[in-house]
């Protein structure tokens, strides 16, 4: 590990700029004026709170409010799981909520018999969408998430990966919804259908 001491404002830019131009996500922290520039320049700037001066505090991504550099790996940690909770729950909403639609529209392009109604919809996004979000959304976490390389800055919620998923997933699931519904109990009324399609959705 190098460690450069009293450099100049120049200098800090440069530094910056040589980690960044091999693809590193560069955290610069300062608390004087002319650490602005490179709080500026860098990817994450971090302001010094109590000790650090307006300017530089203008000038950052994030401010160090007790001064301790300790809670800045906390808050990458946070950010980190907050980040991957997200993912989650909107896959999870995303695969659930098209496997109800596709099961609604391809029963209206085959004129057959709706397998769902609006209330039974109602119903499975009260028991399958808002406690099981809650729960992912609350997640504590991997403990390897410190340990994971820093994510592309532009790299989206869902990914190729997680949209091959949501393509997969719903398809099982409307399978099921049809199964349930047709295969074992083709002779069963209307409604009774219907409850077997909730159930296998």
């Amino acid at each position: 590990m190098s460690v450069f001491a009293r450099v100049s404002p120049e200098n800090k830019l440069a530094l910056i700029d040589l980690h960044q131009s091999v693809g590193s996500i560069v955290a610069m922290t300062g608390d004087g004026v002319n650490d602005a520039p490179a709080l500026k320049s860098a990817d994450i700037g971090v302001a010094i709170g109590q000790r650090g001066t307006q300017v530089a505090r203008e000038a950052s991504d994030m401010i160090l409010q007790d001064d301790n550099f300790e809670s800045i790996y906390h808050a990458v940690r946070e950010g980190r799981v907050i980040f991957n909770n997200i993912r989650k729950f909107v896959l999870y909403l995303m695969s659930c909520n098209l496997s109800e639609l596709l099961a609604i529209l391809v029963a209206a392009l085959l004129a057959s018999p709706l397998p769902l109604l609006p209330l039974q919809i109602l119903f499975l996004n009260l028991l399958t969408d808002i406690f099981p979000t809650f729960a992912l959304g609350a997640c504590d976490g991997s403990r390897d998430a410190m340990e994971r390389p820093p994510k592309d800055p532009a790299e989206p919620i869902m990914t190729r990966t997680h949209w091959t998923e949501l393509a997969t997933k719903p398809q099982v699931r409307l399978f099921g919804e049809d199964f349930c519904a047709e295969g074992f109990v083709s002779g069963e009324p209307e409604t009774q259908k219907r409850v077997y399609a909730r159930t296998g959705i």
